[in-house]
């Protein structure tokens, strides 16, 4: 199966372009794609290679990238040729910062449509955490969308390029209903669990949605969205209520909804880094 397709039935996600990558014939990933097999030493390599990589600024600045569809472990398949990046990497490299004594600040340059909750809240934590031991500014220079927003909104301040897009608050499952396909072919799934777990298969090829197994769907999706709007208040002190629509902004109306605090590049992203190291002292 495709990974990201398996990866769209099993996590809750806020991925703006989901449909699009699901739907996506072209490139399916080789068995060893398969949650706990090993890695060709062919494939580790170039994991290693696409890993993402801070860099420092002469004054002591690191400039932390957090872009692409963010995903736990992603296959190597996924990050070479969907833009899908492991978010165990960019929580390392936040941590790294964290540690560095030569990082006195960071700006987190974020340029993301979001990816999936596991794994992603962790990189959420870690760049609060870095903002709360260090002087930290996000720049949201393309794309700050669903968990990019999320993790965009640690930064203590929240600077976006005038043409970013902003926002998609709020959480989706998606899964494609193979059901009348398989009928029309003649093939009858066959899927068993215990009684008790009547939920198991929710959304495995062939299972019929039914009330109870939407409801179950929906209240994953709310329980994961009450985290996001009670972090984004917690950071940012509000949460518009036309902001939990799910919809994106371009970055003045972004200001306007108090999702970010002004509008620049990455130069006036650096001097709002140093204003507020000097607040600081």
């Amino acid at each position: 199966m495709n990974p990201i397709i398996r990866r769209l039935a099993l996590e809750e996600i806020g991925l703006v372009t989901a449909g699009v990558l699901a739907l996506e014939p072209t490139m399916t990933a080789p068995d060893s794609a398969e949650p706990g097999s090993a890695e060709l030493p062919y494939y580790r390599a170039l994991r290693q290679t696409l890993k993402p990589q801070r860099k420092m600024l002469v004054d002591g600045t690191t400039v932390i990238p957090v872009s692409g569809i963010l995903a736990r472990k992603p296959h190597v398949v996924e990050m070479a040729f969907y833009g899908v990046e492991d978010s165990d990497s960019i929580r390392q490299m936040i941590e790294d910062a964290r540690r560095d004594p030569d990082t006195t600040g960071a700006i987190l340059e974020v340029d993301s449509p979001g990816g999936m909750v596991t794994g992603g809240l962790e990189v959420s934590d870690a760049a609060e955490a870095l903002a709360k031991d260090k002087p930290m500014v996000t720049w949201i220079s393309g794309l700050g969308a669903s968990l990019g927003y999320h993790i965009a909104s640690a930064g203590s301040r929240v600077i976006a390029n005038r043409s970013a897009m902003v926002g998609s608050i709020g959480t989706i499952i998606s899964y494609l209903d193979w059901t009348r396909y398989l009928k029309e072919k003649g093939i009858d799934p066959v899927v068993v669990t215990n009684k008790d777990a009547h939920l198991k298969a929710t959304t495995a090829p062939g299972v019929e949605m039914d009330k109870r197994r939407m409801a179950y769907l929906q209240q994953r999706v709310e329980d994961c969205a009450a985290e996001f709007h009670a972090t984004i208040k917690r950071r940012r002190g509000s949460l518009n209520e036309e902001a939990k629509s799910g919809a994106v902004y371009i970055a003045e109306r972004a200001q306007e909804l108090g999702l970010i605090d002004g509008i620049g590049g990455l130069d006036w992203a650096v001097a709002n880094l140093r204003d507020l190291a000097r607040s600081r002292r």
